[in-house]
């Protein structure tokens, strides 16, 4: 995932705060003992919520302790991990070895192709443990891949085949709540497909990189924000319906504060700089006019 599966904090309390962050602690502990140190820059706040959400889900049991580490190296801080914990980081490496590789294809970053080299030594082990997973991510990525390089206008498209990718990642277990965590793992996936497509439009115009959402933004810059935050809204509601018939009662307010709140920090922002632009350059266009007349005049 791309990062923006977030909490939003100002709206948590300590406890939530402190809660969150053992899980994020323990699912850095877990990518270590199966990658190493290194492995651990590649931890990301989306994987915390898988974490969150299976543990919530099917309720295993906890073991909790303070520790230091190499960020905090002078002060213990509290460690949360439980069976779910290796399914999590696992998809973590995952997904984050295959958003390296898409990265040093984009930018040439070597820096990122190294640490994608050294996460590929972990790849065949959590191919043999988590087979059908890691068939979905290799399948849909290259999907994606062949939409872009043809320059595919309908954002639907690649949106989907990450959400399909997702579904899968979703879908721990073969069992009752399979469809369910599919169906919120699909949305979620187009989610953050078209949420990060939007935030990267501007870089993508200057550089000439394919973005699907680059003709719909020039054929109506002022109904823009308004499309993506429609599209957004309907593919979010679509995720929170399939959240609300899951029986999670522990952390489920965390869960509710990532899915209502914290998922929609980054539009949130960008739509205000985006409707500030607009702002200023009709501002300015308006003065232009002025001046030209008084020109003519």
């Amino acid at each position: 995932m791309f990062g923006y599966v977030i909490a939003d904090r100002q709206q948590m309390s300590d406890k939530e705060k402190g809660e969150y962050r053992s899980y994020y602690c323990g699912l850095c502990k877990e990518i270590q003992r199966i990658a190493g140190l290194r492995g651990s820059a590649v931890l990301s706040y989306d994987c915390t919520f898988l974490y969150l959400l299976h543990s919530g889900l099917y309720e295993p049991e906890n073991t909790v302790s303070m520790e230091k580490c190499s960020v905090h190296p002078f002060r213990k801080h509290r460690i949360l991990r439980n069976q779910i914990a290796d399914y999590a980081a696992s998809m973590n490496i995952l997904l984050g070895y295959y958003n390296l590789l898409d990265d040093y294809r984009d930018l040439h970053d070597l820096k990122k192709k190294a640490l994608a080299d050294y996460l590929g030594r972990y790849m065949d082990d959590i191919r043999a443990r988590y087979p059908r997973q890691c068939e979905a991510v290799e399948k849909n990525i290259e999907l994606i891949t062949q939409a872009e390089i043809r320059h595919e206008e309908n954002i639907d498209i690649a949106a989907g085949k990450t959400g399909q990718m997702l579904a899968e990642i979703f879908a721990m277990r073969e069992d009752e709540w399979q469809n369910i965590l599919r169906n919120m793992g699909f949305y979620l996936g187009k989610f953050v497909y078209v949420l990060d497509a939007y935030l990267d439009i501007e870089k993508d115009e200057k550089t000439g990189n394919y973005n699907p959402l680059i003709q719909k933004k020039k054929s109506d810059p002022k109904g823009f924000c308004d499309y993506i935050e429609m599209s957004l809204t309907s593919m979010m509601s679509e995720t929170a319906r399939s959240f609300e018939k899951l029986p999670i009662v522990e952390d489920a307010p965390i869960l509710r504060n990532i899915l209502y709140s914290g998922v929609w920090t980054s539009f949130r922002a960008h739509r205000y700089r985006y409707r500030k632009k607009l702002e200023e350059k009709k501002r300015e266009e308006g003065f232009g006019s002025v001046q030209g007349a008084r020109r003519t005049v």
